[in-house]
């Protein structure tokens, strides 16, 4: 986790997930603070990219070239489906309900599926 003031005079955070969890509940307390109450789930198994989501990869490693997502330092491994999948889903200018269904799918098929819908319906 790191922070820094934003040009705004907003605070910034960056958090960076490991592991994939269902919100049970929230909570807003008095101060403004939102808590949640959450169940971690498994890390899914590494899964072999197949050749039909290779377009998946290449927009990845052209996206992975952009100054601001070098500054992230992501770690992905371009051999499995999760990994690509996950970082494309953090990556991609989605709503966060969107990013949140994605990222609880339980079958990469199911993720690549709808990121390569999401990929079309954003280039139009």
């Amino acid at each position: 986790m790191d922070w820094d003031q934003l040009p705004n005079g907003l605070l910034g955070i960056t958090v960076e997930g490991t592991q994939r969890f269902e919100l049970l509940d929230t909570a807003v307390r008095d101060n403004g603070l939102v808590i949640g109450e959450v169940a971690v789930q498994d890390v899914p198994g590494p899964q072999p990219m197949e050749a039909e989501w290779q377009s998946l990869s290449t927009v990845l490693r052209s996206l992975q070239t952009h100054p601001h997502v070098q500054r992230m330092n992501l770690s992905v491994d371009h051999g499995n489906a999760w990994s690509v999948g996950y970082a494309l889903v953090q990556l991609l200018p989605l709503e966060e309900r969107v990013k949140y269904e994605l990222l609880g799918l339980e079958a990469v098929e199911d993720l690549m599926a709808e990121l390569d819908a999401l990929l079309n319906q954003i280039s139009g």
